[in-house]
């Protein structure tokens, strides 16, 4: 071969053999990109690009940092927020479901509690909650207030030896033809470890149910569901492995089992929000722990068998679920407050077989970051809010096609 063959083939004719060299390191190198990158794209998690729209950007003076799911009814979204309001303690707020006519229907300040942690529960035209701080002892309360934003008033003021900082969603629930507001505490009661109540809606008839203990579970941050005559719920510490219990106990109280000890595989810490059931079935979400220890979606018998993982969170599809799942038919529907591809949390689906995992949103700081409230499935949508991100930066009430 020739000089000008050699240079028409860009080879120098000293260093043909070197250049080849490199030319195949080179390629060598290359495969091994695309074959990595083609590696990660596998196990990235699919996702749907679910519509997202932000139906209010809020400002302080709204309500900041809502952690509860929202109530979703008679084409209105009813919910509690943290922080924010006119004295900074939260708020109770009414909206649209198109995203008009945002109303605030409670400013708390203080004496009439303070920081609602617990979403809300409706019974007729009446709202139920509780809030983390604030009463006559300054270790929060449980409130009522109408639809309308009529008649505020508080029903108790915990005192810490009967529950302080209520942060289990209050549920509602007729038993013998009597009306009760159940609900948890964090911490509290005779072992300090929370306190599981019960009240009538006028305040009257207030019991414990169960005073928590470290070694059958312990700090309950999510409230209680009722199924035939049972309640079901969980801790987020306490338990054999410390990472919560999942139990059932009566709905006068007695006959407590802990149904599950959450061992650290099976994902540990199930925070706010409620179990979600088909009747049978019990889902919940933990925001810790699993396989890669970014949390778990799980499902379990209501005898307390069966109990499988779901969804084991790595991070890129999600990170710390910290809120109760929506169930409609067999899909499940969540958020996580980390994670993602922007490191602000996802919206996620799936379904109750544990397959189908689609992360349906990557949220971002400009239109919705860290999800602690939990999905509210009404009318063809998904209904939340972030803690953060938005125009303002005080977070969105957002709505998501599923």
């Amino acid at each position: 071969m020739g000089t000008a063959e050699r240079l028409a083939m860009n080879v120098s004719p000293v260093t043909s053999r070197a250049t080849q060299s490199v030319v195949a390191s080179r390629r060598l190198s290359v495969a091994r990109l695309v074959l990595a990158l083609g590696i990660m794209f596998c196990l990235m998690p699919a996702s749907s690009h679910a519509q997202l729209t932000v139906l209010r950007d809020l400002v302080a003076v709204d309500g900041t940092e809502q952690h509860g799911t929202p109530v979703v009814a008679g084409g209105q979204v009813y919910a509690s927020t943290y922080f924010g309001g006119l004295s900074g303690g939260g708020v109770v707020y009414k909206m649209a479901v198109d995203g008009t006519g945002y109303t605030v229907l409670h400013n708390f300040s203080g004496p009439d509690g303070g920081s609602c942690v617990a979403g809300l529960a409706k019974n007729g035209s009446t709202l139920f909650g509780s809030t983390r701080y604030g009463g006559s002892f300054g270790n929060g309360v449980v409130f009522k207030i109408n639809t309308d934003g009529t008649g505020f008033a508080v029903i108790h003021h915990f005192n810490g030896a009967d529950g302080t900082l209520a942060f289990g969603t209050p549920s509602v629930h007729v038993i013998g033809g009597v009306t009760y507001v159940y609900g948890t505490t964090m911490f509290g009661g005779s072992f300090g470890g929370g306190v599981l109540y019960r009240l009538k809606p006028n305040g009257t008839g207030f019991a414990i149910l169960r005073h928590f203990s470290a070694t059958k579970g312990m700090n309950p941050t999510g409230g209680v569901i009722r199924i035939g005559d049972k309640l079901y719920g969980t801790t987020s510490q306490g338990g054999t492995f410390g990472g919560g219990v999942i139990y059932r106990l009566g709905q006068a109280g007695g006959s407590y089992t802990v149904l599950r000890h959450l061992a650290p595989s099976d994902g540990g810490r199930p925070y706010f929000g409620r179990l979600k059931t088909d009747g049978t079935t019990l889902y919940g979400t933990s925001g810790i722990a699993g396989a890669f220890g970014f949390g778990t979606v799980w499902k379990m018998n209501k005898s307390g068998g069966g109990f499988t993982v779901l969804h084991d969170f790595d991070g890129v599809n999600g990170d710390n679920p910290y809120n109760e799942v929506a169930l409609s038919g067999s899909t499940l529907y969540g958020t996580t407050r980390i994670g993602g591809t922007n490191g602000t949390g996802t919206v996620f689906k799936v379904m109750t077989d544990g397959t189908g995992f689609v992360v349906m949103h990557h949220n971002d700081p400009g239109t919705n970051a860290q999800i602690i409230a939990g999905l509210k499935l009404k009318g063809g949508l998904l209904y939340g809010a972030s803690r953060l991100g938005g125009a303002n930066g005080f977070g969105t009430i957002f709505s998501v096609v599923p």
